[in-house]
């Protein structure tokens, strides 16, 4: 069920693909368990993305 329409994949070598893609400049959500909440909850989840690339941070914060 994806009720929230959001992409996703299940890919078997997840550190491989996640080096190519940000080796490649994309920006990927990483996460994995239980999602935690509250006031300073980091909720299992990570944005991960190529910091030697110039601008970067820029995408980030837009994407």
């Amino acid at each position: 069920m994806n009720s929230c329409h959001i992409n996703y994949k299940r890919i078997n070598n997840v550190s491989d693909t996640a080096a190519e893609l940000i080796a490649q400049g994309k920006v990927i959500g990483w996460f994995q368990g239980r999602m935690e909440f509250g006031p300073r909850a980091l909720g299992n989840r990570s944005i991960l993305a190529n910091a030697t690339i110039k601008g970067m941070n820029d995408v980030v914060n837009q994407k």
